[in-house]
């Protein structure tokens, strides 16, 4: 059997909320909270997650503390040993997590892992930091496998050897 709500939504199927009050001089509003869960998508001004997994999250700032999403789309997002496949952020800091594809206008990360980073103003980079392409300013401290002048010639080389494989197997075939 399960369970509903009120609006027949399966218990599961509702996301946690709470109300966020940072002082008595500012209004309380509707946020959403994340705590040991997972979501689906989350769409809020202020998004913060604890132990928790969402499928997509869109919100002006984002706090991530060990969880993961899938997608992410945000302004400002800070991410705690956490994880993130696809990550758009105007600004983004990441302490010890992971993330796959990321598009950060400015960006801290500190020991993290990264496959594909994009950064357009500022990177700092602290401690150890790994990244396999790195498009953005140029920094010392991150050596990625790849640079976005590397990839191209990288890509270009293997295009071309494909191509001559692809050839010497054809000619091959025909003589059989």
């Amino acid at each position: 059997m399960s369970e509903t709500n009120a609006n027949g939504a399966g218990a599961h199927d509702v996301m946690p909320g709470r109300v966020n009050k940072s002082n008595a001089y500012h209004a309380p509003e509707e946020a959403a909270e994340l705590l040991r869960s997972d979501a689906g998508d989350v769409k809020a001004a202020s998004v913060s997650m604890d132990r928790s997994g969402a499928e997509t999250v869109t919100a002006d700032r984002v706090s991530m503390e060990h969880s993961g999403a899938r997608k992410m789309e945000a302004k400002s997002a800070h991410l705690d040993n956490s994880g993130a496949v696809f990550l758009t952020a105007e600004k983004a800091v990441f302490y010890g997590g992971a993330a796959v594809f990321v598009k950060t206008d400015d960006a801290k990360i500190v020991n993290s892992n990264v496959v594909a980073l994009k950064t357009g103003k500022t990177t700092t980079i602290e401690g150890n930091v790994n990244a396999v392409l790195y498009a953005g300013p140029a920094d010392e401290k991150i050596k990625p496998l790849f640079t976005s002048a590397s990839a191209a010639a990288f890509g270009a080389g293997l295009a071309a050897t494909l191509l001559f494989l692809g050839r010497i197997l054809r000619s091959l075939a025909h003589r059989s």
